[in-house]
């Protein structure tokens, strides 16, 4: 697996067809994707989290690694100061990553300790599932058609401004 490149070969993670992603292939693919969710078990409005939320957190958490997609190391403290976010949305954000298989944990968050030594950041590997387009609306390859799959979230109706 050393000699293998990330991105050439699919690898089974939890049963799905995963593709290990280069970082600017990854930032494509984000970038088209309307990753935004609910935020919980309810589909209440005022806990949608917006994909635009989600698109920043993850463009940005995609500069913290390799340019093969590899070692994304950022901490959701410093991910939090650095989108202006509370470290809660941004931790809420990951686990949405994370749950369409567009990050891949690699190693866990370690904390201080007792001695209060130095803690380490998780760490991940972007990743892009096969079915991914399947199940988030996306836009097309030129960019200029929104597509919603069936029985995709698209988010609380918006109402719009009043004219002043």
């Amino acid at each position: 697996m050393a000699d293998e490149e990330p991105g050439d070969d699919a690898v089974a993670l939890a049963g799905l067809d995963v593709q290990w992603m280069r970082r600017f292939d990854w930032e494509r693919l984000v970038r088209r994707c309307r990753l935004g969710f609910y935020e919980g078990k309810t589909r209440d409005p005022r806990r949608w989290v917006r994909h635009l939320t989600v698109q920043d957190v993850a463009l940005v958490l995609a500069t913290y690694g390799n340019l093969d997609g590899t070692r994304v190391r950022p901490s959701a403290a410093r991910m939090a100061m650095v989108c202006d976010l509370d470290e809660r949305t941004v931790r809420a954000v990951i686990g949405r990553l994370r749950r369409l298989n567009l990050l891949e944990l690699v190693s866990p968050h370690r904390s201080p300790g007792r001695r209060g030594g130095p803690g380490w950041s998780a760490e991940y590997r972007l990743t892009a599932p096969a079915d991914l387009l399947e199940r988030v609306a996306h836009l097309d390859p030129e960019e200029q058609t929104l597509i919603v799959p069936p029985g995709v979230d698209t988010g609380p109706e918006r109402k719009p401004r009043a004219p002043k």
